[in-house]
């Protein structure tokens, strides 16, 4: 499932050699290939690019991962792991799929819902190498 950003209806980019850090809301697509830290809330789809690494607290409908994501994320439909892609965090999700191709990665807990503790000590991820380096 690649992302083809030259044919998709996104209306915002972050590209690979770009790096981001603060709040960023938008209607419609949102694609980051380059580096994103904050907060992100999308009323539509939240694609991270292959190339793409974001720390940050999301609230989606969908997400597409083929990069590398951390944080605390919150899905309303579906969130899908591809095979390139690399999670850790919490998923809080309201009855949304959670989809995990061969080879995707996730590391941390899926919740039904946004009530876990906010307390909850997440995975910090090494976004080079994707190794979880504390525990929760």
């Amino acid at each position: 499932m690649e992302f083809n950003k030259n044919t998709s209806n996104f209306r915002s980019y972050l590209s690979i050699d770009t790096s981001f850090t603060g709040k960023l809301k938008a209607s419609g697509i949102i694609c980051i290939d380059g580096e994103f830290k904050g907060e992100i809330e999308s009323d539509y789809k939240l694609v991270i690019g292959p190339q793409g690494k974001v720390d940050a607290n999301i609230k989606a409908s969908n997400i597409v991962v083929e990069g590398d994501l951390a944080g605390d994320i919150n899905v309303n439909d579906e969130i899908t792991i591809t095979s390139t892609g690399k999670v850790a965090g919490i998923i809080r999700n309201k009855q949304a799929d959670l989809i995990i191709e061969k080879g995707g990665i996730f590391t941390g807990r899926s919740v039904d819902g946004e009530n876990l503790p906010q307390e909850t000590k997440l995975f910090a991820l090494d976004l080079a190498s994707a190794e979880r380096l504390s525990d929760y």
